[in-house]
This record gives structure tokens, sequence and C-alpha cells, in this order.
């Protein structure tokens, strides 16, 4: 078996033919599937000592220190490539060894980096690992500023955009609440308020695997399927994506309605116009509309346009709208 296609296997990088003539290789003997484990723990100490290169040292003992309540020792200013050095020979002792503490402690001690999103601002974020983000209003993404372990971990709150760099090694895991989205290199979008009853994901390429905290629920989805998850029953609903431009059109400045409710719809011009929606009745919120519009309209010429249906009407008072049955 060539080394390049063993390499490229391990990176999550081969199309479905070459992947599976690599694991028949590996199902051929335990020494064929010992060469691409061996191989694969080469690459991942490759990449970890490679981000070993960002961190400050001095920085995470202080921190270090202050959880622990350790009072501050005098140090001498060591180069960075001592440092480096240093690390590197302590992974590589650990891990000849048998254990991985080292990336664990490193972990633990990382401080998490937030990017957050306010009312009508959207924002794109390159993560560590080269994966793309694009994060729309009213959301948070929590992320390390090195993926040291053996999972790329994130987590979320509102609604993004993700495209994943292939790595078959390290799976990129998005958590939410009590649930998460397992992946290893594709395009999907995950919408999960925390005010929302249901959390929604939907599949351009690739494969996800979602589940709940507790794994009793996993559900593997397919290019094209759309998930909805509810949170208060811990069931799961499956569908197809109309269109594909459906699930990140946002991204392109489109608001996209397929059969929503108008309660939903509500929710997303709270998020784009800064205003604040009032129902006076339950039944106009179950109202259901399909339409499509510019985030650049005018929040009146959006509400005029879906009240030419007669199913409800409006009137404004400074930044509140509120919204009655006809």
């Amino acid at each position: 078996m060539e080394n390049d296609l063993l390499i490229k296997y391990c990176e999550g990088l081969l199309d479905t033919a070459s992947n599976k003539e690599v694991e028949t290789w590996m199902d051929a003997s335990p020494e064929n599937r010992k060469t691409v484990e061996d191989l694969s723990m080469l690459l991942f100490l490759s990449d970890r000592i490679k981000a070993m290169e960002e961190i400050d040292v001095d920085e995470m003992y202080d921190d270090f220190a202050r959880r622990k309540s350790i009072l501050p020792v005098e140090r001498k200013a060591i180069p960075l490539w001592r440092k480096i050095a240093g690390i590197a020979a302590i992974v590589i002792a650990l891990i000849v060894s048998g254990t991985f503490a080292t990336f664990y402690l490193l972990d633990t001690y990382s401080e998490p980096i937030v990017v957050s999103t306010r009312l009508g601002e959207k924002a794109q974020v390159i993560l560590p690992d080269g994966s793309t983000v694009w994060l729309n209003a009213c959301s948070h993404l929590a992320y390390k500023k090195s993926f040291l372990t053996f999972k790329r971990q994130t987590t979320l709150t509102g609604e993004a955009f993700f495209e994943v760099t292939p790595d078959r090694r390290f799976p990129f895991i998005v958590s939410h609440d009590n649930s998460e989205i397992k992946v290893l290199g594709t395009k999907f979008n995950v919408r999960c308020n925390d005010d929302d009853n249901f959390l929604s994901a939907s599949l351009v390429e690739g494969s996800i695997l979602f589940s709940d905290a507790d794994k009793k629920l996993s559900v593997k989805m397919k290019p094209g399927e759309h998930l909805l998850f509810d949170k208060q029953n811990n069931t799961t609903a499956l569908s197809q994506v109309t269109s594909v431009e459906d699930i990140y059109g946002w991204i392109d400045g489109k608001l996209i309605f397929h059969n929503t409710s108008l309660e939903e719809i509500g929710k997303d011009l709270e998020k784009y116009y800064n205003v604040e929606i009032v129902f006076n009745d339950e039944q106009v919120k179950r109202e259901r509309f399909t339409a499509e519009f510019e985030m650049t309209d005018n929040i009146h010429h959006i509400l005029s346009m879906l009240e030419l249906t007669n199913k409800f009407t409006y009137k404004t008072h400074n930044r509140e709208i509120i919204i009655s049955s006809k």
C-alpha cells in the first residue's frame, strides 16, 4: 500500500472508493492495521507539536497558579526554542509510556475563545484547524485557541454554518446544552437557541452524527436532510431540504421561510432588525408562511407583504410590533 494513500486516509482526504481500499488492506492483517495506527499517531504528534509553538508556557503556569492559589515563583527567561523542545520531549516521553495527560492538562488550562454577534450582526470565524464558521445574529461560539486533544470541540448557542476541514483522526464536535453533533469533514448548518424548544441541523455535504447528552439517541444524517430535535420530548424528526440555498441563504443576506410559523419568523425579525414582536393571541403565532426576502428589505415591507395573506394585522409603537389575528 502506498504511503501517500495511507497518509490521506488518516487525514480524511480520500473518496469513498479509496477509503474502502485502505480499510480492506487494514483488515487483511494485524500488521497492516498497526501500520495505519502508528502512522495516525505520528501525524497526531506532528500536528500537536506544531500547535505548541503558540503556547505561552509562562502564562499557562501563571494561570494554573492562580486557579490553585500557588504563590508565584521567580523564573529565569528561557528561549522559545528550548520551551518548545522541552514540551515536545515531555509529550513524546508520555506517549511512549502510554498516557496523554499532557494534552489533557494543556486543554484544561487553556481559556476558550468566545465569538459573539449582536442584533443584526454576522461574523466569519477561522478555527485553529482551518475550519470556517459563519455566525448568524445573536449567536455565541466558543472554542480553544489550539485543538490539542483527540477531538475538535466547539460550543454553539444561536445559529451557524460550518465548513469543517476533513480530518479522520480527530472528530469535530459541536455541542449545545444536552446534545452534540459529531463530524469528520462536512458542510452543515445548526440552529440552537436557548429559548427555543427545538434544535435543528441541515446537512449540505458529508455526514454528521447527532446525539443527545446520554448517547441514548443517535441519528446519522445524509446530505440534503434536515433534522429537528425536540428538547423537551427528546425526539427527532428527519425531512428533506427543499433547496440547498434554504440552508445557508442567511449567509448571502436572504431571509428564506418554508412553511415557517409566524412565531419563528418573528424571532428572526427580532434578531435582524432589533425590534420586539408581541403576539396578541396564540392562534396567530401558529400561522405558517412560505416567502423569501432580502435582509436589506425594510421590516415594514416584509410584514406588509405577509399581511396581504389576510392571516394577521400589525401595528407599531416605537420599537415594538404588535401582531393580532385578522
